[in-house]
């Protein structure tokens, strides 16, 4: 309890004493991610979103989503495809420590959010920077715009690469008959399937739309494709973060 109400009274401090303020107070072309956009296994997460655009540098998001942790967000596939990452969030810190305590002046929570700003420097290496803080005020966010989708575009939720069956030889070429086994579970369900051909030893591409999935099912279905590329036992070290993108359909054959 005594811990609690220290925790608190520190917040409170800081509403006045060290909150800053974004130079920048208008936050543009934002993504905004809902609890309802988001699936996970316990381990890994999946988005029904779309968060990569052509010709995007930056990326601003504004993760309103409890069950998505925003170190998630900070995660090295991501920030790579672009300069810069910045992410919105409310302080869940702060409104679980008032949540916990009743009859104290300060336990009405005002708004209260954090920003990260995640960056990439020499060879690549991440730097976050979280000291901007809002304190009893919302930052202002100017959402992106949706836009319709152009008819030479589709919106993937995977893409499953194929090398050459012989020189040298993809090893999924060896479990062929386990992986169309699995597969075959999923075909009323896969929505749309395209292939593109990359070579004359078998080399192809699988687009998977898998929008008649639902989101936790999409999950499921892209780890265990996944899994055949990846040598027996591995273990992961880091959750992994997957999310829609969109792809020229120019030079695919749908898969019937």
């Amino acid at each position: 309890m005594k811990r609690i109400l220290v925790t608190l009274f520190i917040y409170c401090i800081t509403q006045t004493l060290f909150s800053q303020t974004a130079l920048n107070t208008v936050f543009k072309d934002a993504v905004a991610i809902e609890n309802e956009n988001v699936a996970t296994n316990g381990f890994d997460y999946i988005l029904n979103v779309v968060l990569e655009i052509p010709n995007q540098k930056e990326l601003v998001i504004a993760n309103n989503a409890s069950m998505l942790p925003n170190k998630i967000l900070f995660h090295s596939s991501l920030v790579n495809r672009f300069n810069s990452v910045t992410v919105i969030s409310p302080d869940w810190v702060y409104y679980k420590a008032v949540s916990s305590i009743k009859d104290v002046d300060c336990a009405e929570p005002s708004p209260s959010f954090r920003v990260y700003k995640i960056t990439k420097g020499p060879q690549n290496k991440i730097s976050i920077d979280s000291t901007i803080t809002y304190r009893g005020t919302f930052p202002t966010i100017q959402y992106r715009k949706s836009k319709e989708t152009a008819q030479d575009k589709l919106l993937i939720y995977y893409t499953e690469n194929w090398g050459s069956i012989c020189c040298p030889k993809d090893p999924k070429w060896d479990r062929i008959k386990e992986i169309e086994a699995f597969k075959k579970q999923f075909r009323n369900y896969e929505s749309k399937t395209y292939l593109k051909n990359r070579g004359k030893e078998g080399e192809h591409e699988y687009y998977y739309t898998l929008e008649k999935l639902e989101l936790k099912d999409r999950l499921n279905f892209i780890l265990k494709s996944k899994s055949y590329d990846e040598k027996p036992n591995t273990k992961k070290l880091s959750p992994e973060l997957y999310f829609p993108y969109y792809i020229s359909n120019y030079d695919l054959t749908e898969v019937k």
